[in-house]
């Protein structure tokens, strides 16, 4: 990077340059010449060491120490597009050091052995640090900036509330922080985790849907369907790859779209926690229409929502997101598309 660059050309030009003369007490000449190599080259190594303790303006560090914790391989990603894919992080004798390239204000997950997530907020040029123990993750306190520090402090606070209570403790928090950035997030959280379970049968209405990005794709946006369903009629799918029935389901998906492009939207909802199997489905499948995959199992918040209790499960909902089926298997008679537009 050009910070490092120019560090390393501050550190030559600090060994290699003579200090200046200047008049000792009796008028003699001292301090001239070339300053002794040793002395010259601990000067530039202490400079070194002050710069590298800094994070450049143009990326960000996140480091971490635990305890009972001491070798594995974390995963982050972030749901504000801040990165195009998923990274490692590789936890060493309880520690590890992070950094990325960052231009703007991005939120952060860490995702630990246990599928656990941590949310962390970021700013170029700031250290985020993470300190806790591997026995209790929900526990992890992290500093760096205000966000941080406020955002684990309601978490502590709030460690064994009920969900119903978490939930109306975090629209307070909300009313009053309502611009900051774990506001903000808390918000998402409020919207994304509905504490009103929503009974799907056939005839009724399939809610709005939204659904933020899930930090596999850094161009995702967050989905709406009451923005989309007016145009067209929904085949929502809830679906894993650890399930053999949901397999050989995105055929019949792709061959939907393809027959029925100009009036069909799919929307495909992955209860995987497996990130490799994920992802090499998709590329197996060529997914190219709306797909999330939280890593969260039967904890994703939309599968709550809707009290999905099997997977895979095929909805079929037309223009006024009336539901027209509801099946498990891609069947003629159990999952029926609505008839074409004309």
């Amino acid at each position: 990077m050009a910070f490092h660059t120019e560090i390393r050309k501050l550190f030559w030009q600090i060994v290699t340059t003579p200090l200046p003369h200047r008049e000792g007490l009796g008028g003699e000449s001292v301090g001239g010449g070339a300053t002794p190599l040793p002395h010259r080259v601990g000067l530039g190594v202490g400079l070194l060491l002050l710069l590298f303790s800094c994070t450049p303006s143009d990326e960000v560090r996140i480091s971490g120490t635990f305890e009972n914790l001491m070798q594995a391989d974390l995963y982050i990603y972030s749901s504000t597009g801040a990165m195009e894919d998923i990274d490692t992080i590789n936890l060493r004798e309880g520690k590890f050091d992070w950094r990325n390239p960052l231009t703007s204000e991005a939120v952060f997950h860490i995702v630990f052995p246990n599928m656990s997530e941590q949310v962390v907020f970021a700013n170029p040029g700031e250290h985020i640090k993470l300190k806790g123990d591997g026995n209790q993750l929900k526990a992890i306190e992290i500093s760096g900036n205000e966000a941080n520090e406020e955002y684990t402090k309601f978490r502590l606070e709030h460690l064994t509330a009920p969900k119903d209570t978490l939930m109306a403790h975090m629209r307070e928090y909300v009313k009053a922080h309502r611009e900051t950035s774990e506001g903000i997030f808390m918000q998402r959280l409020i919207t994304m985790n509905h504490t009103r379970l929503t009974t799907l049968r056939k005839g009724g209405k399939l809610p709005d849907i939204i659904l933020p990005p899930d930090g596999f794709n850094g161009k995702q946006d967050t989905f709406k369907l009451s923005e989309t369903s007016k145009e067209k009629s929904t085949l929502l799918v809830f679906w894993a790859g650890w399930k053999s029935e949901s397999h050989g389901l995105n055929y019949h998906i792709k061959k939907a779209l393809k027959e029925r492009s100009k009036d069909l939207q799919a929307i495909s909802i992955s209860l995987d926690t497996d990130t490799t199997l994920y992802r090499l489905m998709c590329r197996q499948d060529s997914i190219t229409w709306t797909t999330r995959c939280y890593r969260m199992s039967w904890e994703t918040p939309i599968v709550q929502q809707f009290g999905i209790r099997t997977v895979p499960l095929i909805i079929i909902a037309d223009k006024n997101r009336k539901i027209l089926s509801i099946g498990t298997k891609w069947e003629e008679g159990k999952v029926t598309l609505p008839p074409p537009s004309l």
